[in-house]
């Protein structure tokens, strides 16, 4: 390989880089106009479409600021446990994933059980409560799943990922 080969090569994955780093600039501008005009509801609805990421970024803000919450969990589950089986995206996405997962087992399972556990009673009089029951329980199904199957999860992650997802599924074993 020439010098010049070299130069081309470097300048082909700088340019790469910036593109993508534009892309998901982009992104986030998006998800965050998408907030500022709908509230949060809209940016989860667009971000679950968007560019993964800027998906990534926008967990990553929800990780840092501990604001997990049922909604959120239902939304972007299915997404995190992509991020962890897909080999393809970049490995921010698999850590983002696994912050993301620590968060909900450390703070979210309680509030998921007891959602999860309100009475059938109070159906068509309480709609809210029956819809964060409805959310509760898909999220702690997907989370089972997750648990359930964890040597598929294995099986794409390093070392390193392995003992951070062992550690999380301590807090999964009591759903």
């Amino acid at each position: 390989m020439t010098v010049s080969d070299f130069v081309a090569k470097l300048e082909k994955q700088h340019y790469m880089t910036v593109m993508q780093a534009e892309k998901t600039a982009i992104g986030v501008q998006q998800l965050v106009s998408s907030l500022k005009h709908g509230g949060m509801s809209n940016m989860l609805k667009d971000g679950l479409f968007a560019d993964e990421l800027a998906v990534a970024a926008m967990l990553r803000m929800f990780t840092e600021m501990k604001r997990w919450d049922i909604n959120i969990c239902n939304s972007y589950l299915p997404k995190l446990k992509e991020f962890l089986q897909d080999t393809s995206l970049p490995e921010s996405c698999r850590s983002v994933a696994l912050s993301s997962l620590q968060c909900i087992a450390t703070s979210l399972i309680d509030s998921l059980k007891n959602c999860s556990r309100a009475p059938v009673c109070t159906i068509g009089v309480d709609v809210a409560a029956e819809e964060r029951k409805r959310k509760a329980d898909n999220c702690i199904k997907e989370l089972r799943e997750l648990r359930d199957k964890r040597e598929q999860f294995y099986r794409k992650l390093s070392q390193e990922e392995v003992y951070r997802l062992d550690a999380i599924m301590v807090f999964l074993k009591s759903l």
